[in-house]
């Protein structure tokens, strides 16, 4: 994780309402935002690039990182 991406965490972490509840991107009110919102905007951000990738990608890319950057699994 970079230096500025640990920072904008921090920030929101630190200015959220309910910081317990976790969640990274969340509504107005603070709940989660939900899968089909997100799914739809990946769906139109998909349509103006010249590539094609999912969701599920950042997921295994962020983990596959986080294991070589020597994390356990169940951390």
């Amino acid at each position: 994780m970079t230096k500025r991406v640990k920072g904008i965490l921090e920030r929101r972490h630190k200015d959220a309402k309910e910081p317990t509840k976790g969640f990274v991107f969340a509504r107005e009110d603070g709940e989660a935002i939900p899968y089909s919102t997100i799914d739809s905007q990946h769906d139109r951000c998909l349509a103006d690039l010249s590539f094609k990738f999912r969701i599920y990608d950042f997921r295994h890319s962020f983990l596959t990182r986080l294991g070589e950057a020597g994390a356990d699994a169940f951390s």
